[in-house]
Formats: C-alpha cells, sequence, structure tokens
C-alpha cells in the first residue's frame, strides 16, 4: 500500500514544477505553493480510500484561482498511473487564510488507490 499523501505530493511537483508540502511552510515560504492534507479516508475490501484537501497559495486571489485550476488539471492527470483506481472532485472553492490574509483555493478529491 502506498503513502498516499506523499504519492500526491510527488505526482503534483512533477506536473506543477513549484513546491508542494504536507504542512505550510514555517520560514521561507514561497510565493506560490500547494499544500496536500488527508482529511478523511476508508476501505473497501482491498481498495483504500482517502478524501484529500488540496490548497493552492498565491500572492492574489486570482493567482490561488489559476493555480487551483492547475492542481486540478494535474489531479485528472494521475489517473492515468497503476496505484490509483478512481478520482472524483468533490468540490472546489475560495478558501483565503482571514488571519494571515493569504490568498487561498481549495480543492477536495475523493481517490480509490491500492
Amino acid at each position: 500500500m502506498i503513502n498516499i499523501e506523499a504519492f500526491i505530493i510527488a505526482h503534483l511537483m512533477e506536473e506543477l514544477h513549484l513546491p508542494v508540502y504536507g504542512d505550510v511552510p514555517v520560514r521561507d515560504k514561497p510565493d506560490r505553493y500547494v499544500t496536500v492534507e488527508r482529511v478523511g479516508g476508508s476501505k473497501e475490501d482491498t481498495i483504500n480510500g482517502a478524501m484529500i484537501a488540496l490548497q493552492s497559495y498565491a500572492p492574489t486571489r486570482y493567482e490561488a484561482s489559476e493555480l487551483n485550476d492547475d492542481v486540478c488539471e494535474a489531479m485528472e492527470a494521475i489517473y492515468e498511473r497503476d496505484e490509483i483506481c478512481s478520482i472524483s472532485l468533490n468540490s472546489t472553492y475560495n478558501y483565503p487564510k482571514i488571519d494571515e490574509k493569504q490568498p487561498r483555493y481549495q480543492a477536495v478529491y475523493d481517490v480509490k488507490y491500492y
């Protein structure tokens, strides 16, 4: 069984050519980056399931929205990987970090994998 968060981080770094993290960096934050977080999971027979939240950070709301679109496109390409059974976009929306005045979008995916 794969670590789905690490698998998605590696995939997005390859597809997007920008930093992708498991946590928000504490220092030396780049202008544009993505975080990957498993927010739920399941298992049925031999198929694992995960609900994955992908957060796109950028200097402006428009740029965060564009980055979110790029993330969604990259996530559609993950279906071609042998380890992935299915992928479905659950929701996508503006999700600013109000306390830090940081533009951010979030896309939530349901991923089935081996």
